[in-house]
């Protein structure tokens, strides 16, 4: 194992391989979880009715699958959520 080790480190530095430092990041998924609240709130209107919103396979189900969501409750349920995956 010891030769193995030397003939790595000789590989390395000779095509210039920086050592490891030791130090890791720790990862954060919070910037990506805020920027897919707001896709889904914001720019495709999750919560909201579309008209003409059809769903050609499922024809007893309704258009609007959000229709008994208060908005104030689902703001607040989405944060809990993001908080918890976050932490």
């Amino acid at each position: 194992m010891l030769e193995l080790n030397k003939v790595l480190e000789n590989f390395d530095g000779e095509n210039h391989v920086k050592s490891d430092t030791g130090y890791h990041h720790k990862k954060s998924a919070t910037k990506d979880l805020k920027m897919i609240v707001n896709v889904l709130h914001d720019d495709l209107c999750a919560a909201s009715v579309i008209p003409g919103r059809k769903y050609c396979h499922f024809k007893k189900f309704q258009s609007n699958i959000n229709r008994k969501l208060k908005d104030k409750e689902y703001k607040q349920w989405i944060s809990e959520r993001v908080k918890k995956l976050v932490e």
